[in-house]
């Protein structure tokens, strides 16, 4: 009798550990909806645009350019949807499109997802070893976040390097520019503007500084320059 029960005792754990490893696996492979079947890729001149089906919708999505294969199955992060959105590269308009920060060939975690850029900082990229002189009447990122109360919705002049640039976003285009100074672990600058930028330009760029800025769909900013030129 002693024997039957702990026969029965073991089946059931190995049961239980069996479903709980079956749930993981459900889980991870789930992702909140965000596995795509690709069915059609066009590469434009800066992003690659993703036509799939994800979770039996058919959705268009847009990414930095890279290579990515019809028939593929792949996962994507954080995303910001425009709706009516038209391509000048493409010469379309999509009624619906998701511009997304990250894709892979595995489901991407909820913890691991990168998140839009808040503190001035890019997460994918370290700090780059470049040394920016100070513009004339500017200041350098330092200054900027160490003092940001005190400029926030000022114009200010700063002048750095890009190091990542996404264009034609919601009619802007999002430059992010370092110039080898920091506070703490706020080194880079999220800028908008219309003026075209190539990545590794040094530009001095003046614009409005916006705190706490929130986009929707998880792009937040707790600084941000806002409507920038570029000073000749």
């Amino acid at each position: 009798m002693k024997l039957k029960n702990i026969v029965l005792a073991l089946l059931s754990f190995t049961l239980l550990i069996a479903c709980g490893q079956n749930n993981n696996e459900e889980n991870a492979n789930s992702d909140s909806g965000n596995k795509v079947v690709v069915q059609e890729v066009i590469q434009g001149s800066g992003y690659t645009y993703i036509n799939g089906i994800s979770g039996g919708k058919e959705i268009w999505m847009a990414t930095t350019k890279r290579p990515v294969e019809e028939g593929a199955v792949i996962y994507y992060g954080v995303a910001m949807e425009m709706q009516n959105f038209t391509s000048k590269d493409l010469d379309r308009t999509f009624e619906s499109i998701l511009f997304v920060q990250e894709i892979s060939d595995k489901p991407i975690l909820e913890g691991d997802k990168s998140e839009a850029i808040g503190n001035g900082r890019v997460k994918t990229d370290e700090q780059k070893d470049i040394s920016i002189e100070k513009v004339k009447d500017g200041i350098t990122l330092k200054e900027l976040f160490e003092n940001k109360e005190k400029y926030s919705g000022k114009i200010v002049k700063v002048k750095g390097q890009s190091v990542k640039v996404n264009n034609g976003i919601m009619s802007k285009n999002w430059v992010h520019i370092q110039d080898g100074t920091k506070s703490t672990e706020n080194y880079d600058l999220m800028v908008t503007t219309n003026e075209s930028i190539n990545l590794n330009d040094v530009v001095v760029f003046e614009g409005i500084i916006i705190l706490d800025k929130d986009f929707g769909y998880g792009y937040k900013y707790d600084l941000i320059m806002e409507d920038a030129k570029v000073v000749k």
